[in-house]
């Protein structure tokens, strides 16, 4: 079994917040791999992911042929993480909305529980730079999906999450439905469902300040369907 922690990142167009990412990955005193999935991205993502291993010698890089989903790119993860026998993953957003200081405290949630989430809706956590609208549809949108699926989770569309590998091979990877960011509810319904031991730790959610949002009407459409869709599922 592979000690280290693999962070899994899926990417569109991020070249620039990656770099800095990275770089605030590898100033962690943590022992980790990082694995990014890239979409095709037309502004150079993948080349500045591969000038960055130049430098550091724990990064790999997955290139797909185009923008196919980031929830099609972090089962590409979960399955390499898995092959290489890492026992913990964490997937975490590349335009630094998820911040690297919240590492270390999830690595330690693993320790303990099966599925640690970064939730904006416990305790000291919350959100940063949103406008009223975004954080009324967020807030609502879990409160729709847990009141539909009736799970003790405050936070289902929280991107920020790690796996405890064992329990993640309970989950049938070739039978998600998911593409987009409905994944991510997607994931963790099906984690729960299993069986996993669920550990909310707070953490504040930064807007983006470089580059656009990927949140589009579909993807939102796709949120709505999702937890009716897994609610009479029979995985």
């Amino acid at each position: 079994m592979n000690d280290k922690t693999l962070i899994i990142i899926g990417t569109y167009n991020e070249a620039t917040n990656i770099v800095e990412l990275i770089n605030q990955l590898q100033s962690l005193d943590v022992n980790i791999d990082i694995l990014v999935i890239d979409d095709n991205s037309p502004d150079g993502t993948a080349q500045a992911v591969k000038e960055l291993q130049n430098r550091y010698n724990n990064i790999n890089i997955i290139e797909r042929s185009g923008k196919l989903g980031l929830g099609t790119a972090l089962i590409a993860g979960f399955k390499e993480a898995l092959r290489c026998n890492y026992k913990k993953i964490i997937t975490m957003d590349a335009d630094l909305s998820h911040q690297p200081k919240y590492i270390p405290d999830m690595i330690k949630t693993l320790n303990k529980y099966n599925l640690g989430i970064g939730s904006r809706y416990v305790k000291h956590g919350g959100t940063s730079g949103w406008p009223f609208r975004r954080r009324f549809l967020s807030r609502y949108g879990n409160l729709y999906a847990k009141t539909i699926l009736h799970v003790p989770i405050n936070d289902l569309t929280a991107g920020f999450m790690g796996i405890d590998t064992e329990h993640l091979k309970k989950v049938d990877l070739d039978n998600i439905q998911g593409v987009g960011y409905a994944f991510i509810q997607e994931i963790k319904y099906k984690l729960y469902k299993k069986g996993a031991q669920v550990k909310e730790i707070p953490i504040i959610f930064q807007e983006r300040t470089i580059g656009q949002s990927k949140i589009s009407s579909n993807i939102i459409k796709e949120g709505i369907i999702m937890p009716w869709k897994l609610k009479f599922s029979n995985d």
